[in-house]
């Protein structure tokens, strides 16, 4: 598949998901006022007067038209300004530049556990199909996926924080790391104090291994499936007929053609964790876009909340581009053609 055809098919894609985004600002705008709640009277106080209220409400353009504020928002947006925040008074920008890089950081290492951990389990499954190995393995991606997170999260506190004292569970570190990239492994190795990266991956690992739960079971589900498929497939059994060893037939064989599958799934996992790690981040006061968005939507900023949101969006859906991509150009049998 050459890299025009690849070219055009991502440009058809992107040009496809304008309408899409903007669904979903418009969708977020108006579910965020529907919210009880007035932005200007939580600004001023309870005690605040009528006039008083009004006249912030204008100065914040909320006395205008919601069709009106939301042609503005989108305009702006489109221009990358996203305004201000109500309650802080700076602009939304900012407050985005602190709190993507934690979720990032956090999202990635959930990623990293998640694919490994979850394929090595679900192959294995696949392998002792039957037996009691099989049986833990379906227990555990069931439980991954029943538990509630937050739950899994205040536990892991109390186990390995609290009673064992092994880990710590609030905020990215304890120490004062001066920020270069805000990514705290890569900023405590370029100006950190000593140990600093050992304080910070400290203070990643629970958060990492609580959000990397639900992707990990998930993924090993689909692994196992797949695998299973493609080792009851006539190809495979004629590789083994021919007398190839077995570890040449697993690996020749049944995890290229397995594979293709879990990297939607992966795909779609990542940017689940790029929007689903609002609790996670709650439970362990990590300081990262979910815990922005939570505080934004107890104050009523409506520039963050909608901001926020649409940061999110924008990912998953490029995450979902990225993993389209992949797979027609690992996919000979993908054909870009039929997608127009």
């Amino acid at each position: 598949m050459s890299h025009r055809e690849l070219a055009w098919y991502a440009l058809r894609r992107v040009a496809g998901l304008i309408p899409v985004l903007l669904g979903i600002l418009l969708l977020v705008f108006l579910m965020v006022r529907a919210i009880p709640g007035n932005p200007a009277r939580n600004m001023l106080g309870q005690r605040a007067t009528p006039d008083e209220i009004a006249n912030v409400e204008k100065q914040l353009g909320l006395d205008q038209p919601v069709a009106k504020q939301f042609a503005s928002f989108a305009l702006s947006a489109v221009k990358g300004d996203l305004g201000k925040s109500l309650s802080h008074h700076v602009p939304v920008t900012e407050e985005l530049a602190r709190a993507i890089p934690a979720t990032l950081e956090l999202t990635l290492a959930a990623f990293l556990i998640a694919c490994p951990v979850g394929v090595l389990l679900g192959g294995w499954s696949a392998l002792k199909k039957g037996t009691a190995a099989d049986l833990l393995a379906t227990a555990f991606s069931l439980s991954g996926i029943s538990v509630p997170i937050f739950w899994l999260g205040l536990l892991f506190i109390l186990v390995f924080s609290v009673s064992l004292e092994w880990l710590p569970f609030g905020g990215r570190t304890d120490m004062l790391i001066p920020p270069v990239t805000r990514f705290m492994l890569v900023d405590s190795l370029l100006g950190g104090p000593p140990g600093a990266f050992w304080d910070c991956l400290k203070h990643l690992i629970l958060p990492a291994v609580t959000l990397s739960t639900v992707p990990t079971a998930i993924i090993a589900r689909m692994s196992r499936s797949c695998a299973l498929q493609v080792l009851n497939a006539d190809f495979v059994r004629t590789a083994r007929a021919k007398g190839l060893p077995e570890r040449a037939v697993l690996w020749r064989h049944v995890l290229p053609n397995a594979i293709l599958p879990v990297i939607t799934v992966a795909g779609l996992q990542f940017g689940y964790l790029l929007g689903g790690a609002v609790l996670t981040e709650h439970v362990f006061s990590w300081p990262g876009l979910g815990s922005l968005l939570l505080r934004a939507i107890s104050e009523r900023d409506y520039p963050v909340i909608q901001s926020a949101v649409l940061v999110a969006a924008v990912s998953f859906a490029l995450v979902n581009l990225v993993v389209d991509l992949l797979y027609a150009s690992l996919d000979p049998r993908v054909s870009l053609e039929s997608n127009r």
